[in-house]
C-alpha cells in the first residue's frame, strides 16, 4: 500500500511527463461518457407530449429577434424541403372530416383551404399540451427530444398535438433501437434475474472497489422461502416505486462513475424560467419552496446513455488508486463523496468528462448531415444540463425535490419497508445510509440532515426482512443478505425514517463531485448490431448549448412558428400533407 500513499512529488513528475505527451498518445478512457437519446427513423419518432413526458403552462411575450438566426446557424437550408410534386399514401392521409375539425381548431373556420403553417390559437403549444394532461398545471415536463429544433416535421408535431395525439405506437425501429442499447447498457451494469411465481425479476449488481461476501452469489437455484417471500413484493411496480427504483439507480451509476470512470443511463433534468426566458440555473427565485410547484419554471428531463471520466489511461488508474486508500468501506457514500471531492482536484487537469450518444441505425449508413448536426445539438443539451447540476449540490438538491413534486410526489413521502428493502437489494450504496436513518444519525448533507431531525418520529422497520435474519437455511444467498445488512434494520425501531429526499440528497452530493472535472467534449458513436462504425467529437459549448435549449422552447411557447420537413420522403406519408399550408407555400 505504500505506493497508494498521496505523494506530491510523484504526482507533479507524473504531471509534468503527461503533459508533454502528443494528443495522439492521451488514449481516452474505455468508461466513455454518452448520453440515452434514442434514434428514430423518419417519420418513426414520438410524438410531442407523450404521458411519461408532459410539460408546462406557457407565457407568449413575441418572437425573439435571434430565433431564425440560431436555426440557420444548426441547419442552414438543410430543413427546407424543395417543393417538388408530392404523391401521397391514401392510407396515411387524414379523414376529411378530421381535417375540417383541425382547421377550424386552427383557424377558426371550417372553410379554410389549407392549415395554417406559422402560430396556432387557442394557446401556445405548451398550454395545448397541458391541456391534454391528466396532471395539474405546472406539474408537465419536456424531454430533450422534444424540443430539438428543426428535427423531422416540426409542423406536422403540432399538428397532431393540436388534434389531441400525444403518444404513438412503438416501431419496429424504436424497439431494435432500444434492445441494442438495453444489451450494451447490461455490459457495464449487469443484472441477476431471480424466478418468483413464474415471473422474473431483475435485480441490479451493484459493482464494487473491492472484493466483499456478496460477490459472484449463485441466483440460478430455486429462492429459500424466506428470500421468495421477499422478491414477491416486487413483482409489480407501481408508479412511485418505480420512480424510486430509477433515482436509486442514478445513485449506484453516478457513484460507479466516480469510482470506476463509467456509467450508462443517468438521469439529467433542468428547468426553463418562461419569465425569463432562458435556462434556471440556480439563484433567485430559489426552487426550494415547499408544496410549490412552479409553474413557470418548465421541466426537461433526459438521460445520458452513458456517462465517463476520460484522459490517460495512467492518471485514471493512479486517480482510482489514491481513492481507494481513503475508504475502509468503498459502499458508504458518505466516505466515497468525501473521498471523490479529496481526491479529484489532484486529477482534474488530466482528467476530464465526456458527453457522447450512441446512435443505432438499421443500416451500416450515417443518416444526413442535418440529422448528424442535430444529433450533436442534443448531446450539447445533456452537457449543458449535467454541467448545472454539478455547480451546487444544494441548489441541485432543492431543483431534484421540484423534480419529485412535478411529478405528484411529495419528497417527504415515507418509503414504504418493502419499497426500501428493494432498493438496498437493487443498491448497495444504501445500505450504510439506511442503518445512519435507523440509528437516527445524520448522512452528512446539511438540507437532509436538517429536516430528518426534525421530522416526527414513526414506528418504522424493516419486518418484512425479519425472517431472514431468524433463518437458519444454509443457502449463500441469505447469507450474503445477513453479513451484508446490519439486523437493526429489521429488527429495532428507527429512529428517523427514510423518504424521497435521501436518494436526492446523495444524488445531489455525488453530481457536486463531477464540478472538479471539466466537461471537454461531447460526441456522437454509430452503431449497427453493436458494431460502432463511425464516431465523431466536438468541443464543448455552453453557449451553442444555451442557444439549442432557448430556440426549442421557442416553438413551445409560440415566440416562432413550427418549422417544416427536414427530408422531403416525409410529406409522401404524412397526413396532413393534402391540406398543408407549408406544401401550399412552397407550390
Amino acid at each position: 500500500m505504500y505506493f497508494l500513499v498521496r505523494s506530491a512529488g510523484r504526482r507533479s513528475a507524473f504531471r509534468r511527463t503527461a503533459r508533454f505527451q502528443s494528443t495522439a498518445t492521451k488514449v481516452v478512457n474505455t468508461r466513455t461518457l454518452v448520453l440515452r437519446i434514442p434514434e428514430y427513423e423518419p417519420g418513426d419518432e414520438p410524438l410531442p407530449g407523450a404521458p411519461d413526458e408532459p410539460a408546462a403552462g406557457g407565457v407568449d411575450s413575441g418572437p425573439r429577434q435571434e430565433t431564425w438566426d440560431t436555426v440557420d446557424w444548426f441547419l442552414g437550408d438543410s430543413h427546407a424541403v424543395e417543393p417538388v410534386p408530392v404523391v401521397y399514401d391514401s392510407k396515411a392521409v387524414l379523414p376529411s372530416s378530421k381535417q375540417d375539425q383541425l382547421m377550424a381548431k386552427l383557424a377558426g373556420k371550417y372553410d379554410a383551404q389549407y392549415l395554417p403553417r406559422n402560430h396556432f390559437a387557442p394557446g401556445t403549444p405548451l398550454q395545448q399540451l397541458e391541456s391534454l394532461s391528466a396532471g395539474k398545471p405546472g406539474q408537465i415536463r419536456l424531454s430533450v427530444t422534444k424540443i430539438l429544433t428543426g428535427a423531422y416535421c416540426e409542423l406536422q408535431k403540432m399538428y397532431q398535438l393540436y388534434m389531441g395525439v400525444t403518444e404513438v405506437p412503438q416501431t419496429r425501429e424504436m424497439l431494435r433501437g432500444s434492445q441494442e442499447h438495453e444489451q450494451i447498457e447490461l455490459k457495464t451494469h449487469p443484472v441477476a434475474e431471480v424466478r418468483v411465481d413464474n415471473k422474473t425479476v431483475r435485480v441490479d449488481q451493484t459493482v464494487r472497489l473491492k472484493p466483499s461476501v456478496a460477490a459472484d452469489v449463485p441466483v440460478t437455484a430455486p429462492l429459500p422461502d424466506e428470500l421468495a417471500q421477499i422478491y414477491g413484493l416486487f413483482v409489480d411496480e407501481s408508479f412511485e416505486k418505480s420512480v424510486a427504483h430509477q433515482w436509486s439507480r442514478n445513485v449506484s451509476r453516478l457513484a460507479q462513475l466516480v469510482a470506476f470512470g463509467s456509467a450508462r443511463e443517468i438521469l439529467v433534468h433542468a428547468y426553463y424560467g418562461q419569465r425569463r426566458q432562458q435556462l434556471y440555473v440556480g439563484g433567485e427565485p430559489e426552487v426550494g419552496v415547499q408544496d410549490d410547484v412552479r409553474p413557470d419554471l418548465v421541466l426537461i428531463s433526459g438521460v445520458i446513455d452513458l456517462l465517463s471520466l476520460a484522459g490517460d489511461e495512467t492518471a485514471f488508474s493512479l486517480y482510482q488508486r489514491e481513492l481507494e486508500a481513503q475508504l475502509d468501506n468503498p459502499l458508504d457514500l458518505a466516505q466515497l463523496v468525501a473521498g471523490v471531492s479529496a481526491t479529484a482536484a489532484s486529477w482534474s487537469d488530466l482528467l476530464e468528462l465526456h458527453v457522447a450518444d450512441l446512435k443505432t441505425r438499421s443500416y451500416r449508413k450515417l443518416p444526413p448531415p442535418a440529422t448528424q448536426q442535430l444529433n450533436f445539438v442534443q448531446v450539447a443539451m445533456y452537457a449543458r444540463f449535467l454541467e448545472v447540476l454539478a455547480q451546487d449540490p444544494a441548489e441541485t438538491y432543492r431543483m431534484l425535490l421540484l423534480n419529485l413534486r412535478k411529478r405528484n410526489i411529495d419528497p417527504a413521502t415515507v418509503l414504504d419497508p418493502s419499497l426500501v428493502v428493494y432498493l438496498l437489494l437493487n443498491n448497495n450504496y444504501l445500505i450504510a445510509d439506511l442503518h445512519r436513518l435507523q440509528q437516527g444519525q445524520d448522512i452528512g448533507f446539511a438540507p437532509f440532515d436538517a429536516a430528518a431531525a426534525n421530522r416526527p418520529a414513526e414506528n418504522y422497520t424493516l419486518g418484512c426482512l425479519e425472517p431472514v435474519f431468524r433463518s437458519n437455511t444454509a443457502d449463500p444467498r441469505l447469507k450474503t443478505l445477513q453479513e451484508s445488512v446490519p439486523s437493526q434494520l429489521a429488527l429495532e425501531q428507527w429512529t428517523r425514517v427514510p423518504t424521497f429526499e435521501l436518494l436526492a440528497a446523495r444524488t445531489a452530493q455525488l453530481l457536486g463531485t463531477l464540478r472538479q472535472f471539466n466537461i471537454a467534449q461531447t460526441a456522437v458513436d454509430y452503431s449497427h448490431q453493436g458494431d460502432i462504425f463511425s464516431s465523431t467529437a466536438r468541443p464543448y459549448n455552453r453557449e451553442f448549448a444555451d442557444h439549442s435549449i432557448a430556440t426549442g422552447m421557442d416553438l413551445w411557447l409560440a415566440k416562432r412558428a413550427p418549422l417544416g420537413p427536414a427530408y422531403k420522403s416525409l410529406c409522401q406519408n404524412c397526413e396532413f400533407a393534402p391540406r398543408c399550408g407549408y406544401l401550399h407555400a412552397l407550390s
